[in-house]
């Protein structure tokens, strides 16, 4: 049995039900997997530019605020969402990615379920499996994430969560919306640009699809599906070259220089083939090639077939020497879309097979349904008890002393791993491993830097001689120190915090000596 035939009005308000309970469970789910506090992990890179343009803080006057912006679409966003609703709508948008990646979830299971009239606790059932890996940490990770600690959903709304509009877009050409699917890519791809390579992918599989279905509809319908596909494809190749262009190589060695750091320093989890190969990688692969044998001929089992094959060329390319542009293009983040979708749709298959061979034939239905309820229940409050955790861990004194005593023209030095600092306190800081640029030669600078930070805070005590150094020629004005080492014990750094182990001090340059 095909998965891909025509739908009459029944099935549209099946969808309609679908997207009511998606809406409704929604919530749930987002509990269930566990929402982060802001601001967290990659917020506190990808915001940096938004806040700092809505002016948050002073982090007008942080250096990277002031580098290039590589998420131009997504920083608009992020500043309208601040200077209409204020931080919490960033919370809002996180659920709304949540319902989507949800829906999604439901339109697959009843593209697999309903040609076999699987009866409603079957959806019970999927719901219920749904959660429960959702809930999970470390299945979750498994089933739901792609290679190289790449994901669509992390608790927390960023630019990766436009994934799920790539998600959407596959459900969409399974149910012949393909005027509906390519917008998704679209847009996906203009808010991540790690979604162009993945979206023209993706495009490209559509059209073989079509192409090779010529004779299944009219032939006016079929080119203009094929129009679609390549206007998509245009589309695509615009967003890679006006990326190209909003960052011009300064010379081809300095780009290659800055992509080698990016690849080898700051992101070998994700660029580095010998990093993130690991026996996860090859369970999702076994994920992904288990959901292209089991699942029945269509449009699905296509996509997911040529994602596979696309897949394993992207990563046996990255075993070729020289490939530095390549590994941070990182192409196969298609995995963030493919191992979602083969999970999904392995769940499904697995619910029919077990109906099929009448392994709930001895259940009584109500108790299912009780039961899958119970267990949706019970892990959104599991996920939902360590959110709440999360929440509720009080925050370091010295962010609300920072905050406080803010004012222009501060510059604070930090130890690189307080990624959180800036955006914690709105005080610009001098660096941190986490957030970096994009411009070529601004990565070269935010190494320099990265060593300068590290450096200070290698050993027990800092060097006067090199803090005096930062301080003049980057206008660092304080230093924080978390721990109980490094010691500043420079003539020119007065202490004006000190609160369970962390100390501030006020860079004077009066008494510094003279260079």
């Amino acid at each position: 049995m095909r998965l891909d035939t025509p739908s009459a009005s029944e099935a549209g308000r099946g969808t309609q039900r679908l997207a009511l309970l998606a809406l409704a469970l929604g919530p749930l789910f987002l509990a269930a997997w566990q929402m982060k506090p802001l601001y967290a992990d990659n917020q506190n890179t990808k915001y940096l530019h938004a806040l700092a343009n809505a002016g948050f803080g002073q982090l007008g006057g942080d250096w990277l605020a002031r580098t290039k912006d590589g998420l131009p679409l997504f920083t608009w966003l992020l500043e309208a969402l601040y200077r209409g609703f204020g931080p919490g709508a960033f919370y809002a948008a996180t659920l709304v990615s949540f319902t989507i990646f949800l829906f999604c979830a439901l339109l697959i299971y009843d593209l697999i379920a309903k040609p076999r009239n699987i009866p409603p606790y079957g959806l019970a059932i999927f719901l219920a499996v749904l959660f429960a890996l959702a809930a999970a940490t470390d299945l979750q990770q498994l089933v739901f994430s792609g290679f190289a600690e790449q994901y669509i959903l992390g608790g927390y709304f960023q630019t990766a969560d436009f994934g799920v509009l790539l998600l959407a877009a596959i459900v969409l050409f399974v149910k012949r919306q393909l005027a509906l699917a390519m917008p998704c890519i679209i847009v996906g791809a203009a808010m991540h640009p790690g979604y162009v390579v993945p979206g023209a992918m993706l495009l490209a599989i559509f059209t073989l699809y079509e192409a090779a279905h010529f004779d299944d509809a009219g032939r006016a319908a079929k080119i203009a599906r094929l129009a679609i596909c390549a206007l998509g494809l245009a589309i695509l190749m615009a967003i890679s070259m006006a990326l190209k262009g909003l960052f011009t190589p300064t010379d081809a060695q300095t780009q290659l220089e800055a992509h080698r750091i990016l690849t080898d320093v700051r992101i070998p989890r994700h660029a580095s083939l010998w990093v993130w190969l690991n026996q996860n990688v090859f369970i999702q692969f076994g994920l992904c090639l288990a959901a292209a044998l089991l699942l029945p001929p269509g449009r699905l089992r296509f996509v997911i077939r040529l994602g596979l094959g696309a897949m394993a060329i992207f990563v046996l390319a990255a075993f070729l020497p020289h490939t530095e542009t390549y590994r941070l293009i990182a192409p196969w983040r298609i995995s963030v879309i493919m191992v979602p979708l083969a999970s999904l749709s392995l769940c499904a298959v697995a619910i029919v097979r077990l109906y099929e061979a009448g392994r709930f034939g001895g259940a009584r239905p109500a108790r299912i349904m009780a039961v899958s309820a119970g267990v949706v229940l019970l892990c959104a409050a599991v996920g939902a008890g360590f959110t709440a955790a999360k929440f509720l861990k009080p925050a370091p004194a010295y962010e609300s002393f920072v905050t406080a005593n803010l004012a222009p023209g501060q510059h604070y030095l930090t130890g690189p791993s307080r990624s959180e600092f800036r955006l914690a306190t709105g005080a610009p800081q001098y660096i941190t491993f986490k957030s970096h640029p994009y411009q070529d030669v601004e990565v070269l600078e935010w190494l320099r830097r990265l060593r300068a930070a590290q450096a200070l805070y290698a050993g027990d005590a800092m060097d006067c001689a090199q803090l005096q150094r930062v301080a003049r020629e980057d206008a660092v004005t304080h230093v924080l120190v978390t721990g109980k080492t490094p010691a500043v014990a420079c003539p020119f750094a007065a202490e004006i915090f000190s609160d369970g182990g962390a100390k501030i001090f006020r860079l004077e340059r009066e008494k510094m000596a003279t260079p």
